[in-house]
């Protein structure tokens, strides 16, 4: 299962990411921060889209 970094990494790197509607903000912050965990694309801890691992491996790539 990947790790929260790599969940934010992942969104702001995949070309298919795609912010859910109606999310709720933050307190901490006012905003959602971009995470597959906000992707519609990313369900049950799964990407629908299978992109998170060629976009994960990319990032290890750099």
């Amino acid at each position: 299962m990947a790790n929260f970094q790599q969940l934010v990494n992942v969104a702001k790197n995949c070309p298919g990411y795609t912010p859910r509607q109606n999310q709720f903000t933050s307190m901490t912050s006012g905003s959602e921060c971009d995470s597959c965990d906000n992707c519609k694309n990313y369900v049950s801890n799964e990407c629908q889209a299978n992109l998170f691992d060629s976009v994960l491996a990319g990032l290890d790539e750099r």
